[in-house]
C-alpha cells in the first residue's frame, strides 16, 4: 500500500513540474547579444577578442562567453549574417552596465542588440 501512495505522489509531482517545462527564468548576470559579425566571432581562439576591454570585458569581470555559431541571423537591411552570444558577468550590476553600453551600438556595420538572458527550466 505504501508503494502505491508513493507512486501517486511521484506522478503528482511530475504532473506539476510538467507545466513548468517551458518556463524561462531571467538571469540578471547573463547578457544575450545579437548582431555580432562573423569576423568578430569566427576562427577566434576561445573568444579572447570578445573578452578584451575593447568589447565585453570593459563592463566588468567575465565568467563565460558562449557564441551560438549554429544559428546565423540574417536581419533585413543589415551588412550580412550575424551571430548571437551569451555573456555571463560576475554580478547583475555589470550585466546591466553591459546592456546599457551595448544596446543599439554599431560594430562592423551591424547594430548590436542586448538584453538579459534567460535559462529554461
Amino acid at each position: 500500500m505504501r508503494s502505491r501512495s508513493k507512486n501517486n505522489a511521484d506522478s503528482n509531482v511530475r504532473a506539476k513540474l510538467r507545466k513548468y517545462t517551458n518556463v524561462r527564468v531571467l538571469q540578471k548576470n547573463l547578457v544575450y547579444v545579437i548582431g555580432l559579425s562573423p569576423e568578430l566571432v569566427l576562427d577566434k581562439q576561445d573568444n579572447e577578442n570578445l573578452k578584451s576591454s575593447d568589447y565585453f570585458g570593459q563592463y566588468g569581470k567575465l565568467k563565460k562567453i558562449v557564441v551560438n555559431k549554429n544559428y546565423v541571423y540574417k536581419p533585413k537591411g543589415s551588412a550580412g549574417p550575424s551571430y548571437g552570444a551569451y555573456v555571463t558577468y560576475s554580478s547583475p550590476r555589470e550585466a546591466s552596465l553591459a546592456i546599457l553600453g551595448i544596446e543599439q551600438l554599431e560594430v562592423d556595420n551591424r547594430l548590436l542588440r542586448a538584453s538579459f538572458g534567460t535559462t529554461k527550466y
